[in-house]
């Protein structure tokens, strides 16, 4: 998601039969339970433009798609976007929290989000701090007022000087990660893990 908006149709100067190969792989590891080592160590994620931008929308009861054209100029959709490193998400003590909650049992009411921040001496204004731990992209909302997590396999590390983080680690993704660049706090299980 990019401001609320789903990109759902991107383009890219670089081969486009690997990236056709990767959703090929991805669809069958879900479809047949396919380990995930099929992608590698898959720490580094694919550049791309966003093309076309949509969000639902209800207009006098009848739901449709709002659809947003980025214009792009012909020297940017040429230019290569490159890889990024893939990094787990970066979260507060309070975000870790509720996080961990989530992981033990299921769903937490956002009106009892205070309730449970009692338990490490805060208190966060409800809204504004649902709305940064949506952004995380782990954790959502549902229809009852509910916070959810989106991940199958979401944990959580505290890493010494840097703080938590967190991630799917479904395909160990996380656990690469951290093996990658704090190899002795891997080695020396200095990491929490919950």
């Amino acid at each position: 998601m990019i401001d609320h908006q789903w990109a759902f149709y991107l383009s890219s100067a670089e081969n486009p039969l690997l990236k056709l190969l990767e959703i090929i792989w991805t669809r069958l590891s879900y479809r047949f339970n396919i380990t995930a080592a099929i992608f590698g160590d898959d720490l580094e994620m694919e550049g791309a433009n966003p093309f076309l931008l949509a969000n639902m929308v209800n207009i006098s009861g009848i739901k449709a798609w709002n659809i947003h054209y980025e214009p792009m100029s012909k020297k940017s959709l040429e230019k290569s976007n490159g890889n990024m490193e893939w990094k787990p998400t970066k979260i507060t003590d309070e975000q870790h929290h509720v996080i961990d909650y989530l992981a033990q049992y299921g769903k937490l009411r956002i009106d009892k989000l205070n309730e449970w921040m009692k338990s490490i001496g805060k208190q966060v204004d409800e809204m504004d701090f649902v709305a940064e731990l949506v952004k995380t992209k782990l954790v959502g909302t549902t229809s009852s007022l509910e916070l959810v997590l989106l991940t199958e396999q979401c944990e959580c590390v505290c890493l010494p000087e840097l703080g938590f983080y967190a991630a799917d680690n479904k395909t160990g993704k996380l656990d690469r990660w951290i093996a990658r660049h704090y190899p002795k706090n891997k080695s020396n299980n200095q990491e929490e893990n919950t």
